[in-house]
């Protein structure tokens, strides 16, 4: 089996309990994905094929104009020009290659990665998609994808799909419980519904030297800390929480030096750190709102206090205030983040509602039986 990602462990995240349900199936797996993104892969334990990357400075001239940009407006312009622009025209050679010399049996890519659905397409390899956040961002992702993709389509020598029905006629695997969707907007119909297998979580290193003040996990994802201007919040809202009688571990991701972050004897800093080896020990979680982060959070019932910023994070912070999980500060602001993560630590309710959600979750089918549950005949597609 194939698998396809773009170079975001937010999405990557949600590709990988499908791919270690594979495998641990006794299927052969690749993941092919952005040269750049390869560290991540690897770190994962999976073998990896490397596709071009979007050019950086393509990547930084479109990110530079969402700050001006309404949230509609920059969801079009990420969705149209990088992913379904850029990010597919980079991988798609490489895409082939992989399809041509590896012959899948199955491609399986996240739903923001089209240069993979494409290959595959032209190959006649059946296809299925993971979704990367609730499924209300299914329907329009593919609206607006579908427009980009004709130009490129095209050159591929195949028919077109204006309204994106063609892309979304994929089975579409989700770890999302019916419970979290929006119940106005569910998403795709049918959707495949499965969770994680999660391994043993390993201890976490005694940083605070005996301190058992509560352990709050901050992270703003791997994109949005050296982002400018969010850099900048992210420092401000650890020095806010370094107040506090809570113990404070805060990742970065690979861009940024966790030195220039630090701010006090009780915040730990870290580029990466497995969620499941710090969510088990964890009180809340302070977090940008990607679906990553809330869908870590809620598995293991640890309330939030979401900032979100773009993409489908504002939706995704909606969605955990409105089922009582946690909060949404908007606009973002250090003393706000302060007030909303007292007010969760200070309200058994909220973590009692997240408690339900986690229940929720338990309740689905391991990603270890999609191919069990998607059948033969929906990968005739």
């Amino acid at each position: 089996m194939l698998f396809a990602s773009t170079a975001g462990a937010g999405h990557f995240g949600p590709l990988v309990p499908f791919v270690e349900g594979a495998r641990r199936g006794g299927h052969d797996v690749l993941v092919a994905a952005p040269a750049a993104f390869g560290p991540f892969v690897e770190r994962a334990g999976f073998p990896f094929w490397p596709c071009g990357d979007t050019p950086p400075e393509q990547w930084a001239a479109v990110m530079a104009r969402l700050p001006s940009l309404s949230f509609e407006e920059a969801n079009n312009v990420v969705i149209g020009e990088v992913f379904a622009g850029m990010d597919a025209r980079a991988t798609l050679p490489r895409m082939q290659e992989a399809v041509e010399q590896w012959r899948p049996d199955l491609l399986v890519r996240e739903s923001a990665e089209f240069g993979s659905g494409i290959a595959a397409e032209q190959a006649g390899v059946p296809q299925a998609r993971v979704g990367i956040g609730l499924g209300a961002s299914e329907k329009w992702m593919l609206r607006v994808a579908a427009e980009h993709l004709a130009a490129l389509r095209e050159e591929a020598g195949l028919p077109g799909d204006a309204t994106g029905g063609l892309m979304g006629s994929r089975p579409y695997l989700t770890l999302v419980p019916p419970s979290m969707e929006d119940p106005v907007d569910p998403g795709p119909e049918p959707a495949y519904r499965f969770r994680a297998v999660h391994r043993q979580p390993e201890p976490l290193p005694d940083w605070w030297a005996g301190n058992e003040d509560p352990l709050v996990y901050v992270t703003f994802g791997t994109v949005a800390p050296g982002m400018p201007g969010l850099g900048d919040l992210y420092r401000g809202v650890l020095a806010a929480l370094a107040t506090l009688p809570v113990r404070i571990l805060a990742t970065v991701g690979d861009t940024v030096d966790p030195a220039t972050m630090a701010a006090g004897p009780n915040v730990r800093v870290e580029r990466w750190i497995p969620q499941g080896n710090v969510l088990p020990h964890a009180a809340a979680m302070v977090c940008h709102g990607g679906f990553g982060s809330v869908h870590g959070a809620l598995t293991a019932g640890v309330p939030l206090v979401v900032v979100p910023f773009f993409a489908d994070q504002p939706i995704n912070a909606q969605r955990v205030a409105a089922m009582g999980a946690g909060l949404a500060v908007t606009p973002p602001d250090p003393g706000e983040v302060v007030k909303g993560l007292l007010t969760i630590l200070g309200d058994d309710s909220f973590t009692l509602q997240a408690e339900r959600v986690a229940d929720d979750y338990r309740q689905l089918r391991p990603a270890d039986d999609f191919l069990d549950v998607i059948g033969t005949p929906a990968l005739r597609l």
